[in-house]
């Protein structure tokens, strides 16, 4: 079962969580300087050590298509950068603990461990039990002073990004964001949209992670960044139960519109997926709808992204245009997906 399709703590703000190590092997170049050959060999020596017999898949990702790879990235195993790469690069995954492992990213190593909901520590240990695998087999690139060694120095120390993903919708629409993010800028952390950097804050969604990675143990940071969005999603739900009754109606009436374009849409676009799928996702944390879980509707979001529906799609020789053969394959999956929701509530009452 993928990481995103689990159950977590506190689903009605927080979305996901995601502890990343950057780290680089002694004895090769670094970035643009390592050659195709060392590429290769650094990789066969860190698949080696993650071997399928333990539950892990190795993915050559030079054998992938451009739409595979991008799928991988709206699942969040691997960044942007990883799926454009042209040059020797792979990825390891463990599906029971959300760990992935990109090789040859920007450093040789970005190990990442995901996990539903609010689970920064579980995330840390799974990731921390992956670094100890190769820690233990292949020198990493350490000084005494400065941490870890990386290509940007940005992530010199421990080379840890904690990024949780949080649903903020009243927050938003109380235009309390912009003064929120540049709190939190002085905090050491930034807010970035839902596929990171530039993406734009989609579903009212936002990951928030730590900006710097030096003067902090591993612990220290993940501590840091809790106690902020723990505080962050206090906000949230505070404005949340101010809402009065008039506020509430409307907000269930927009929930249960969202409902029906999840269920009867012919067309969906993502942007149309997003602002009906917040609406309905805000409706069911305040009590007003219960057509299909958190879970079950968050998974969703991993799964009907653009990547993830062209590789779907079966009437590429419809004679329709592709933007549109790829929104009728989505409005149909997500159609399809609340069904089963429902479904499956019915059977459990």
């Amino acid at each position: 079962m993928p990481w995103y399709e689990r159950s977590g703590p506190g689903k009605d703000v927080f979305v996901s969580t995601r502890v990343r190590l950057a780290r680089n092997v002694c004895g090769y170049p670094f970035g643009d300087r390592l050659t195709d050959s060392a590429a290769k060999e650094l990789i066969a020596r860190v698949t080696a050590l993650f071997p399928p017999k333990e539950g892990y898949t190795v993915t050559d990702m030079q054998k992938l298509t451009p739409d595979e790879a991008v799928a991988l990235c709206e699942k969040h195993y691997i960044s942007p950068e990883f799926a454009e790469k042209k040059e020797p690069h792979a990825l390891i995954t463990e599906e029971t603990s959300g760990l992935s492992v990109m090789v040859c990213e920007e450093d040789h190593l970005r190990i990442q461990a995901m996990a539903a909901g609010f689970a920064p520590e579980e995330c840390l240990q799974n990731a921390l039990r992956a670094e100890e695998k190769l820690d233990g087999a292949l020198e990493l690139a350490f000084d005494e002073k400065l941490g870890y060694l990386t290509h940007c120095p940005t992530n010199l120390g421990t080379g840890l990004r904690v990024s949780v993903m949080m649903f903020l919708p009243a927050l938003t629409m109380a235009g309390r964001m912009a003064s929120l993010s540049a709190q939190l800028q002085k905090l050491g952390l930034v807010i970035r949209g839902v596929l990171g950097e530039g993406s734009g804050s989609a579903g009212y969604l936002y990951q928030i992670s730590n900006q710097f990675t030096m003067g902090l143990s591993e612990e220290e940071t993940v501590k840091k960044v809790s106690d902020i969005v723990r505080r962050l999603a206090e906000n949230e739900r505070t404005l949340r139960r101010s809402y009065d009754r008039v506020t509430r109606l409307r907000l269930a009436d927009k929930a249960g519109r969202a409902e029906g374009t999840l269920r009867c849409s012919r067309l969906l676009s993502s942007n149309d997926f997003f602002g009906a799928w917040a609406d309905l996702r805000l409706g069911i944390c305040l009590g007003e709808n219960d057509s299909i879980s958190t879970d079950e509707l968050d998974t969703m979001i991993f799964e009907v992204m653009p990547a993830a529906m062209t590789l779907q799609m079966t009437d590429r020789e419809s004679g329709l245009p592709f933007d549109i053969q790829r929104d009728i394959t989505r409005a149909r999956e997500v159609a399809r997906r609340m069904s089963a929701g429902k479904s499956k509530r019915g059977d459990s009452k």
